[in-house]
């Protein structure tokens, strides 16, 4: 209650009316504030010439990186159908010469399971069912799957 009465009684700082009565006026912060404010306004200003003078020649290299990813895209779809017309060589070779003797299909077997463990062919199943259940307050075991 007296920080309220005082104020009240008395608004202006003890050591603001000093300064006042003296007819001082406080030039030297005020002089700073021009000088911060002029050397905020010159950076803003080479700030924005700068990014003007760049952005045409940032918009040149955004378009050039669009065409060089849609190249290597187009590139990439070629050389996808490459490989697959290749595969299908290889197989239609394959079944052609490794048909003639007993010998031959059996090495044509054996190269068929070998390409499913190698993961070079694609096979069909029922598939594996993966059930993530170690989060905390998981109802879940490991048998059970919630779906």
């Amino acid at each position: 209650m007296d920080v309220l009465k005082q104020v009240m009684a008395q608004p202006i700082d003890p050591d603001y009316a000093i300064v006042a009565a003296r007819g001082q006026t406080p030039s030297r912060g005020r002089w700073m504030l021009v000088v911060t404010l002029i050397a905020l306004g010159a950076l803003l200003a080479v700030a924005a010439t700068q990014n003007s003078r760049t952005a045409p020649v940032q918009a040149s290299e955004r378009t050039e990186l669009i065409e060089r990813v849609r190249a290597a895209e187009t590139r990439q779809d070629e050389l996808q159908a490459q490989a697959a017309a290749l595969d299908t060589e290889i197989r239609t070779v394959r079944e052609s010469q490794l048909s003639r003797t007993e010998a031959d299909r059996q090495l044509r077997a054996e190269l068929a399971a070998l390409e499913i463990d190698a993961a070079a062919v694609a096979v069909k199943g029922p598939g594996v069912l993966v059930v993530v259940d170690d989060a905390v307050g998981s109802e879940a075991s490991g048998s059970e799957a919630k779906g």
